[in-house]
């Protein structure tokens, strides 16, 4: 790589990407945290954030379906019969906001709406 000019070729990419993976979920599967918090910043510095997350998202999908299908003899089916209506609910309504809410502001909210006068 050269200094300032970030990945200079898919051949660093390659050999970067798998590394601050395995890195992330290394420290994921030691502490039980930790594996988008790595994996993000890191990797945004590399591709676009509008590939980064969607990675990381089905990574952290895999990863809590590979747990839940290795332990899930040890789920305690009640809890789970209290959690997935409330999830489904939560999922639909986030989705449906994400979709029909008008695109946020992100500069700061006095520079976004009129100041009134004096």
């Amino acid at each position: 790589m050269s200094g300032g000019a970030g990945v200079t070729s898919p051949h660093d990419l390659l050999l970067l990407l798998p590394l601050v993976i395995f890195v992330a979920y290394l420290v994921f599967g030691i502490t039980g945290f930790g594996a988008s918090p790595i994996t993000i910043p890191v990797l945004v510095h590399l591709l676009p954030l509008a590939f980064v997350l969607p990675l990381a998202a089905l990574l952290d999908l895999g990863s809590a379906l590979a747990l839940g299908f290795h332990t899930r003899r040890q789920a305690d089916t009640r809890e789970l019969v209290t959690l997935v209506p409330f999830t489904l609910v939560g999922l639909t309504l986030g989705v449906t906001l994400l979709l029909r809410l008008p695109r946020p502001c992100w500069r700061s909210a006095c520079s976004c709406a009129p100041m009134p006068s004096t």
